[in-house]
């Protein structure tokens, strides 16, 4: 879950809480928007299928658009559009899901 945003420098970071169902301790992250924009391009070139590039439906979640001038009332704005995106993304079948690309951007390392 997205839980909030904050401004470090230039940039503004999201914190992500990863984890804390039953079995499993939560653990927090910080990440830009832009690498959540690398994320989605990433998994939209790896699942043609999902994104729709393929005649299929889009399966895979839309990311909120990138801005030329990010103001904090913009990064508050995307919080919970970030927060949606990854409960989509995180709701999809395994393959997706799961993939290196979603446990790379979630690793706490």
């Amino acid at each position: 879950r997205v839980v909030s945003v904050e401004k470090h420098g230039k940039s503004y970071y999201y914190t992500v809480v990863v984890g804390g169902s039953s079995d499993e301790e939560s653990y927090e992250i910080m990440r830009k928007y832009s690498e959540f924009f690398n994320l989605h391009m990433a998994l939209i070139e790896s699942f043609p299928v999902e994104s729709g590039k393929e005649g299929a439906e889009r399966t895979l979640p839309f990311l909120p658009g990138q801005k030329l001038l990010v103001t904090e009332s913009v990064a508050k704005a995307r919080e919970p559009e970030l927060d949606l995106y990854l409960v989509e993304l995180l709701a999809m079948p395994a393959v997706v899901s799961a993939c290196p690309l979603v446990t790379r951007f979630l690793d706490p390392n």
